[in-house]
C-alpha cells in the first residue's frame, strides 16, 4: 500500500483561464473560474469557486466526477456545494477528470465499470491538488466523491499527506475486485426477484426474444454457487485491506465520513466483517446513514440531508487548525 509522500512534480503547469464571473452566495461574494490542469497527456477541466473579497481558508475542497457524471454532480450537487463552501472561505474545486464531462486523455471514455477504478485516476487527483496548492496556497485538502469518486478519494487520501480529510458518499468498492463487482451484480439479480417491477419488464419482453433471456437467465443464476467461494476470498482480502488501510489514515489523523443510503452493499459487507462496529480503534472514521436507496442520490429531497453531513464534517475540519492566511486572491487593505 502505498504511503503518504507529499507533493509530486507535475508534468506540466497548470492553466488558467482569464474568463471568471462573480456571483453572490448567502450574501457573499464568490469568484468562479475555469480552470484547465495539463497532466501529461490528460487534460482535465473544472470550476475553482473561491471568496471573492475576503481571505481564503488554509483548506481547500475538491470535488471528484460521481462516477462518469460530470463536475456538476448529481441534480448539481457539486455546483451547490462548491458555491455554498466558497462562501465560507474555502476555495473548492469540482473537477472533470480524463475522459470524463470535458476531460480529455488518450484513453477513450469510460465505458465499464474497471474503467472508472482505473489507477491512473489517482494520479490525475493528485494533479488537481498540485494545481489547487498553486492557485490558492492551500496547505491541506479534502476530498468528495460519491461511487467511484469515494473511492479514488480514498486511495489519494492514503497516496498523499496533504489530503487531511474525505467524505465518501456510497462507495462501491475501497479495493477494486472483478469478483467484488460480480458479487455485486448477483446480489440485485437475486433482489430483483421480488419485484413485481422484474417480473412486468420479462412479461413484456418480445416472445422472439424470451428464450434467448430465459436461458441467459437461468444461466447466471446457476452460476453464482459456484463462484460464491472465489467472491467470499475476494470479500476477505478487501476486509483485511481495508483494516490495514484505516491503521494508516487513523495514524495520520485523516478525517474519514462514510455516509451510506439503505442498502448500499459495501456497507453491509463492512458491517459483516465487524468493522464499522470498531469505533475505538479508529476514531477518526465516522460512518453515518444517509436516508433512501438512490445510490446517485437523485431525488432533491436527499440532498439536504447530504449537505447537512459535509457541512459538520468540512466544519469541524476547518475549525482543526488556524483558519485564514493571505493568498493573492484575497483583497489587502
Amino acid at each position: 500500500m502505498p504511503t503518504g509522500r507529499g507533493s509530486r512534480q507535475p508534468t506540466s503547469a497548470a492553466g488558467l483561464s482569464s474568463q471568471t464571473a462573480t456571483i453572490t452566495e448567502n450574501g457573499t461574494a464568490i469568484r468562479e473560474t475555469p480552470l484547465a490542469i495539463e497532466d501529461g497527456a490528460s487534460r482535465l477541466v473544472g470550476i475553482l469557486a473561491e471568496p471573492a473579497d475576503a481571505p481564503a481558508s488554509d483548506l481547500a475542497l475538491v470535488l471528484l466526477n460521481a462516477g462518469a457524471i460530470r463536475r456538476t454532480g448529481p441534480g448539481r450537487m457539486w455546483v451547490e456545494l462548491a458555491r455554498r463552501w466558497a462562501a465560507r472561505g474555502v476555495p473548492t474545486l469540482r473537477i472533470d477528470l480524463a475522459g470524463i464531462g470535458d476531460g480529455s486523455g488518450p484513453r477513450p471514455a469510460p465505458t465499464t465499470v474497471a474503467d472508472l477504478y482505473a489507477p491512473e485516476y489517482v494520479a490525475q487527483v493528485r494533479a488537481a491538488i498540485d494545481a489547487l496548492a498553486r492557485r490558492v496556497g492551500a496547505r491541506r485538502f479534502a476530498l468528495l466523491g460519491l461511487c467511484a469518486g469515494a473511492y479514488l478519494s480514498f486511495h489519494t487520501a492514503l497516496d498523499d499527506d496533504r489530503v487531511s480529510q474525505i467524505v465518501l458518499l456510497n462507495p462501491r468498492l475501497l479495493f477494486w475486485d472483478p469478483m467484488i463487482t460480480a458479487d455485486y451484480y448477483a446480489r440485485s439479480r437475486r433482489s430483483k426477484l421480488l419485484r413485481v417491477s422484474a417480473w412486468r419488464s420479462l412479461g413484456a419482453t418480445r416472445p422472439h426474444a424470451l428464450p434467448r433471456r430465459l436461458l441467459t437467465l437461468l444461466a447466471r443464476f446457476a452460476l453464482d454457487p459456484l463462484r460464491l467461494p472465489g467472491r467470499r476470498r475476494a470479500h476477505q482480502a478487501a476486509g483485511e485491506a481495508t483494516a490495514t488501510a484505516f491503521d494508516q489514515l487513523a495514524a495520520r489523523g485523516v478525517q474519514s465520513l462514510f455516509a451510506f443510503c439503505d442498502g448500499e452493499p459495501l456497507h453491509d459487507h463492512l458491517v459483516a466483517q465487524g468493522i464499522v462496529d470498531q469505533a475505538d480503534r479508529w476514531p477518526n472514521i465516522e460512518f453515518v446513514d444517509l436516508p433512501g436507496r438512490d445510490h446517485v442520490l437523485r431525488p432533491l429531497w436527499m440532498h439536504e440531508h447530504v449537505y447537512a453531513a459535509v457541512d459538520r464534517a468540512l466544519g469541524a475540519e476547518l475549525s482543526r487548525a488556524p483558519r485564514y492566511f493571505e493568498t493573492s486572491n484575497a483583497r489587502r487593505p
